[in-house]
C-alpha cells in the first residue's frame, strides 16, 4: 500500500507541471473551460486555485497593448487609405484568430468590411475627379482650339506674303 492518500471519488489530482502549463495557458489568452478542457481539471477546482494563488486574470498585470503601427509599419509602410487601414483591420483578425479570439476577430472583421467599403467610395471619388479633371482638360483644350481658330482667321497663314485685297481685279 501507498502512503500517498488516494483523492475522494469523483476527484482528480493534477500534477504541480500540470497546474503550471494550466497557468501559463490561462495567462496566454485561453479561457478558463479552455483550460479545464485541455487538462481534464474541473473548473471550480481551476478558479478555486487561480484565486488562491493569485494567477486570475484580475490579478496578472495588463498585457502591453497591441501596436499595430509599429507591427504594420515595419511590413507595409503607414495605411494611407481606406485600403490600407482594411488590411490592417484583416490582420488584427487574423491575429486573434491565431489566439482564439473569435468574438474579437469577429468585431475586426466587421471593421475591415466598413473600410473596404469606404475604400470603394474612395476609389470612386477618385475616378468621379479624374473624369472631372478630363472634362475640365477637354473643356480647355477646346477653348485653346477656338481661341486659334479665331487668331487663325484674324492672321495669314503666312505673314511674309502680303495680303491680295485686289485679288478679284
Amino acid at each position: 500500500m501507498s502512503d500517498v492518500p488516494s483523492p475522494p471519488a469523483g476527484r482528480r489530482a493534477r500534477s504541480e507541471e500540470t497546474w503550471a502549463q494550466a497557468r501559463d495557458d490561462y495567462a496566454a489568452g485561453f479561457s478558463a473551460v479552455q483550460v479545464c478542457a485541455r487538462y481534464d481539471i474541473g473548473l471550480r477546482a481551476f478558479r478555486d486555485r487561480a484565486r488562491r494563488e493569485g494567477w486570475r486574470r484580475a490579478d496578472l498585470p495588463d498585457p502591453e497593448p497591441a501596436c499595430f503601427e509599429e507591427e504594420d509599419a515595419a511590413d507595409h509602410g503607414p495605411p494611407t487609405s481606406g485600403e490600407d487601414l482594411a488590411a490592417v483591420a484583416r490582420r488584427a483578425a487574423a491575429r486573434a484568430v491565431r489566439r482564439g479570439r473569435l468574438a474579437e476577430a469577429r468585431g475586426w472583421l466587421k471593421l475591415t468590411r466598413e473600410l473596404m467599403a469606404l475604400a470603394g467610395d474612395e476609389r470612386d471619388a477618385a475616378a468621379f475627379a479624374r473624369s472631372c479633371q478630363a472634362a475640365e482638360i477637354r473643356r480647355a483644350a477646346e477653348a485653346i482650339r477656338a481661341e486659334l481658330h479665331s487668331a487663325h482667321s484674324v492672321h495669314p497663314e503666312n505673314p511674309d506674303e502680303p495680303e491680295d485685297e485686289d485679288a478679284g481685279d
